[in-house]
Formats: C-alpha cells, structure tokens, sequence
C-alpha cells in the first residue's frame, strides 16, 4: 500500500468519526495526533476508528487500537499510523 493512500484512508476514517459523534472535525494533517489534537477523540474512538480503517483498507490491523503506539503509552500521529499500515501490508505481501 503506498503511503499516500494510507493517509488518505485515515484521514477520512477520522473525518467520518468526528462528524458520527457530533464533534468538531477541524483541520486533520498528517502531524495530527488524533489523541489529543482532534475533539474529545480518545482511545475508546481510536478502537472504533481501527475497525472502521481496517474496513477501508481492505485487511486487519495489529492489535485493537492503530493510533497508539504498540504498548498503548503513546498517542500516534497520522503519518506513523499510515507507516505502520504500509509496513503491515508489506509483511502481508512477504
């Protein structure tokens, strides 16, 4: 998967969640870390954005929640998910 399209999946995953919960959607780049950068979005919105991206990028992302980091102590930004995407499907693709 190429970077780029990884992003743009995220981006309008988060989008499309911000504006479900009635939240303020904002302006979403790829140095935003949905975690505290986006409206009350939290982990419990990170699990449910998860499920929704996996959805749209067409496989299943590792573990519950993409935009914490793989202990869960730190918030990621769009652009380390979209890398951690490209790296997942390239171990797909090995």
């Amino acid at each position: 998967m190429e970077k780029q399209k990884a992003v743009e999946a995220i981006l309008e995953v988060l989008k499309s969640v911000q504006e479900l919960s009635g939240r303020k959607v904002g302006v979403i780049t790829a140095a935003t870390c949905p975690i505290g950068d986006l409206d009350e979005f939290d982990s419990l919105s990170g699990v449910e954005a998860s499920s929704m991206l996996s959805g749209r990028i067409g496989f299943e992302i590792p573990g519950v929640n993409a935009f914490v980091n793989e202990k869960g102590t730190k918030a990621l930004s769009v652009d380390q998910i979209a890398d951690a995407i490209c790296r997942v499907a390239a171990e797909a693709k090995a």
